[in-house]
């Protein structure tokens, strides 16, 4: 029997973020909150097996996602006790992940919100088609 071989290539078709700031994983999702009207909550850690360990990362993770799913905010650490979600960005304290029909016009509406929050110091677009680790990013 002949083998077949089945090629996965995912989609990055989502807005991603890079914050640095100076507060907590609680505060920074609060601020989300309230830029985006929708409901954060806190999910299950996003684990990522890391072959340099040999334990599995985790990395605190926060979605909010709208009903009818037009539109999904996901929250992510860069940093963990066992390292970094995404190596290549180590000063970047979270990542947002925007999903969704409306995602460029939140993305500009949380960039330009963020941006005059004392806490933040800094507010990136990254295009995830450039990371090197773009796949730790697949919710």
């Amino acid at each position: 029997m002949k083998k077949q071989t089945l090629k996965f290539q995912p989609k990055y078709d989502f807005k991603l973020l890079g914050i640095v700031c100076t507060c907590s994983a609680i505060k920074f999702a609060r601020e989300i909150k309230l830029i985006s009207d929708l409901e954060i909550y806190l999910s299950e850690n996003h684990e990522i097996y890391n072959e340099k360990s040999p334990e599995t990362q985790q990395f605190l993770l926060y979605e909010a996602l709208e009903n009818d799913e037009v539109l999904s905010i996901y929250i992510l650490a860069n940093k963990s006790e066992m390292g970094f979600l995404i190596e290549e960005h180590k000063n970047i304290d979270f990542f947002i992940i925007i999903k969704g029909e409306e995602k460029n016009q939140l993305t500009q509406q949380i960039k330009k919100e963020l941006r005059n929050q004392a806490e933040i110091m800094a507010v990136f677009d990254i295009n995830p088609e450039n990371l090197n680790s773009k796949q730790k990013l697949l919710l």
